[in-house]
């Protein structure tokens, strides 16, 4: 890792309020939970950092980057698409997921160790994808390709750029890095379902359909989901309102939505398979509680059987906990704020360390130790809520973390019915590599054994 984000993350360490220079810009540094929750809690600090200004060029001003301003109109269009409605529709795509994974694993069995991320990666794609635009996406379609290309500049240019300090420099980055950038806008340019997108295009009126891709639309859809809300409807509604929804705000918002819907969280369960391998006898005891709720079957998953999984719930808190996906996050405040040691400056950029509060011993003894029964109901309620932040806090939290947990219940739950996992690496000796999100060095290896023929 490079020396700057080497001195981020010794601040992080730091017990108080700590300050950065970066020349004559101040940077905090807060890692106290009393100072985060006084600090999140607020409406006052709804501004995202001058960081993220490192990854405009993917989200342009999406809804993770996004000024307040634009956030506002946006969030509840977007509260509206991961709403209760939206989400349990998703329950049987989850499970043809989960079953699609099985079959797409069933090659590993009794092979060796092998990269689960990299079977996972394009489930969560396609995934994703059915949630935005009501679409049934084939693995070798161009939308497949073209989104995993683009999902592929963004991560590896933001990498670069986050890990080297002259990149910081918007000219220079834009200048050095022209032909990505151009062939990021290409990629994007060139995607099938870009079209449905355009201002004169209304989706609800048109059923497409070609060997790409398959858009429901009113003439084709199934178990009511005529009424759900798309990633097109949004696009739409906003572009009836004040807001200059151009492509340029489209681009944006797709990228924010696909890296955030279908990279981390594909990060996030080749996490929780690499956990059960190290940790046997959670396995086996979160595969017993699978098994009392749902059976041995190939009986699809509903929502009331993911609701019903406290053990499961736990496991994966402590896999978001234990793999910490965002590091760091970053805000600004209208105002000054009162911490506990210090005045906080209004609009000074301030450092949120998530993987400090993850691992702070006072708060999670014994902090290396993996743990689920943290999160068991008694436990959680001893914490203060903002201890622990998988998906940030305060107003401006990740709007899709309903999806994101049901994705993961579902699926884990599904594959693991089937297999049991292993590995030779011990999760302690793992090295991380920064760049939107937090990625192991080391990739995600395990083994599986089929349970049953």
């Amino acid at each position: 890792m490079e020396r700057f984000l080497e001195i981020m993350m010794l601040q992080c360490s730091n017990k108080n309020t700590s300050c950065i220079w970066f020349g004559p810009y101040p940077v905090a540094v807060l890692s106290r939970v009393a100072d985060v929750q006084k600090f999140l809690s607020t409406s006052k600090t709804l501004h995202k950092g001058q960081e993220y200004k490192l990854f405009e060029f993917v989200f342009g001003f999406g809804l993770l980057t996004a000024p307040v301003s634009v956030w506002k109109k946006t969030r509840k269009q977007y509260d509206l698409m991961f709403g209760t409605r939206n989400i349990e529709h998703q329950v049987a795509n989850l499970n043809k997921a989960g079953r699609l994974l099985v079959r797409m694993l069933s090659d590993q069995d009794g092979r060796g160790q092998f990269d689960i991320l990299e079977h996972i990666a394009p489930l969560s794609t396609a995934n994703i994808f059915n949630l935005l635009f009501g679409l049934n996406m084939h693995h070798s379609a161009k939308s497949y390709q073209t989104v995993r290309e683009l999902l592929y500049l963004a991560r590896f240019t933001a990498g670069k750029r986050v890990s080297n300090f002259w990149l910081r420099w918007d000219a220079g980055f834009h200048f050095l890095y022209r032909k990505t950038l151009s062939s990021f806008q290409h990629l994007w340019e060139k995607l099938p379902e870009r079209k449905l997108l355009d201002q004169d295009i209304e989706l609800k009126q048109t059923t497409t359909r070609s060997k790409e891709f398959k858009i429901i639309t009113s003439g084709a859809q199934q178990d009511g989901a005529a009424d759900l809300l798309t990633f097109v409807d949004v696009c739409q509604s906003l572009r009836k309102g004040s807001l200059q929804f151009d492509d340029v705000y489209v681009r944006g918002e797709f990228m924010t939505l696909m890296v955030t819907g279908s990279e981390s969280i594909s990060v996030t369960m080749a996490s929780c398979f690499l956990a059960l391998a190290s940790h046997p006898q959670i396995q086996e005891k979160v595969y017993h509680e699978i098994i009392e709720v749902v059976g041995r079957s190939s009986t699809m998953m509903t929502m009331a059987d993911a609701e019903a999984m406290p053990y499961l719930d736990q496991f994966l808190q402590e896999t978001m906990r234990r793999f910490t996906l965002v590091p760091i996050i970053a805000r600004q405040s209208d105002e000054d704020i009162e911490l506990s040691d210090c005045t906080l400056p209004a609009y000074t950029t301030t450092l949120i360390c998530i993987s400090k509060l993850n691992m702070d011993p006072d708060v999670f003894p014994d902090p290396h130790k993996f743990d689920p029964d943290r999160f068991s109901s008694e436990n959680v309620a001893k914490r203060n809520k903002y201890a622990f932040l998988p998906f940030s806090g305060g107003p401006r939290n990740c709007v899709g973390k309903r999806y994101a947990m049901l994705s993961l219940k579902i699926v884990v739950a599904t594959v693991l019915r089937e297999y049991s996992f292993h590995t030779d690496l011990n999760i302690k000796d793992m090295e991380y590599k920064y760049g939107i999100s937090q990625e192991s060095v080391n990739g995600y290896p395990v083994s599986l054994k089929r349970r049953h023929s």
